[in-house]
């Protein structure tokens, strides 16, 4: 959640004070019902605060923060393609107003990163660039003292600071970068030189990032949890990439680079237990790379009732039940996902869905676990010449 919408500094700029004393009550109302659903993560106080801004708008519709908060509401609990969220954050994104323009840009990408378009990202890379040059043009020096900043206030200068919106351009760029370079890429062996050399780089410019965190920590305001979640995230997945790596090679490191990658998720956890994709990537390292299906279905069943990575977690879930031949509960996960375009397997096809599964688990070197859901296919139909060939094949290379 773009949490950076919700400072003062936006309610505190004279083109956004409210010309309807009603409109102002229920934004504030939606406000408390915002923090709310930051401190619990519970849906429900989300749907009251669209309530409230929408009945906001309804009563005085040329009122700017109702807007703004919604396109964030709507970021939040809007469908894949994040429509909504994505026209609300485009029309701010053109403001005259500073804050509320950079923000709206933030919030704009961040919305297109949960579309998980890939075609978008490196666009959304470039944004975010853009995003961080104007912050540090236009904003406080980054790490600006409170006694320099009131000598230049008693000067007239009126900036605001930009270290929490910065440091989220920053660190959202980041996952964008290691996403496209490392993480994507991880499974396939004609890459690995390429994605090892992208590491080595990232890792440096981490090293880099943590840095300039720590050094202006006191500056990150109500986003520090959320900005130190995503960093430790980011060194996570890096890590995460590296154990698939050792993973498909059958190298020695992998339980060393999976426990690496499991300490930084449980860093990121801790620093902003609402950071939702932390647990999902964690729950992921435990199917892929440990091949514990237990604990895997524990934390993406966890995941799932969330708001975040929940479509990751039904994903997951289908071919977890999938692998534990339960087709009840695979199927009913499979049908809660908002897209399956990229599975193409009809879901009501269990043989089909069987057969893409025990594939995934060849593509991570999990190849007993393959053999087991294609020797129960096999018996189910003898006469498939070409599935009797590819348990052969697989059974030779273990």
């Amino acid at each position: 959640m773009s949490t950076v919408a919700f400072s003062s500094q936006l309610s505190a700029i004279p083109e956004l004070k409210f010309v309807d004393g009603r409109a102002a009550g229920l934004f504030v109302e939606a406000l408390h019902l915002l923090r709310r659903y930051e401190e619990t993560s519970t849906k429900h106080f989300l749907e009251l605060a669209q309530a409230a801004l929408e009945k906001s708008l309804t009563i005085s519709p040329r009122e700017l923060l109702p807007k703004f908060y919604l396109g964030i509401t709507k970021s939040v609990l809007g469908e894949q393609d994040q429509k909504d969220a994505i026209r609300i954050f485009k029309e701010f994104s053109k403001s005259d107003i500073f804050f509320l323009r950079t923000a709206a840009k933030y919030n704009l990408a961040a919305a297109y990163v949960e579309t998980y378009n890939l075609d978008r990202f490196p666009e959304t890379i470039v944004e975010l660039d853009a995003l961080s040059k104007e912050l540090t043009k236009d904003g406080i020096p980054l790490g600006q003292s409170g006694f320099v900043r009131a000598l230049w206030e008693c000067c007239g200068d009126q900036r605001v600071r930009v270290e929490p919106l910065y440091y989220l351009a920053e660190v959202t760029r980041d996952y964008l970068l290691i996403h496209l370079k490392i993480w994507r890429p991880r499974w396939k062996k004609k890459a690995e030189k390429e994605v090892r050399e992208h590491v080595t780089q990232m890792l440096e410019t981490l090293k880099g990032r943590e840095a300039a965190l720590k050094s202006h920590d006191q500056f990150l305001g109500g986003q520090r949890g959320e900005i130190w979640a995503w960093h430790r995230n980011n060194i996570g997945i890096i890590h995460a990439a590296l154990a698939a790596i050792a993973r498909r090679n059958n190298c020695s490191d992998i339980d060393a680079q999976a426990d690496s990658a499991e300490m930084y998720f449980d860093l990121a956890h801790k620093s902003d237990p609402n950071f939702g994709s932390s647990r999902a990537n964690l729950a992921r390292l435990y199917f892929e790379i440990r091949a514990n299906y237990g604990e895997a279905i524990q934390l993406f069943e966890e995941v799932s009732v969330g708001l975040e990575a929940s479509d990751l977690a039904h994903f997951c879930l289908g071919q977890l039940y999938t692998i534990e031949q339960n087709q009840e509960k695979a199927t009913e996960h499979f049908k809660s996902l908002k897209s399956m375009k990229e599975w193409g397997v009809d879901i009501d096809d269990w043989p089909a869905i069987r057969r893409k599964v025990a594939e995934n688990l060849v593509k991570w070197n999990q190849t007993d676990a393959a053999l087991l859901l294609l020797g129960k296919l096999l018996l189910e139909n003898q006469a498939d010449t070409e599935l009797r060939n590819r348990i052969k094949a697989l059974e030779q290379r273990r």
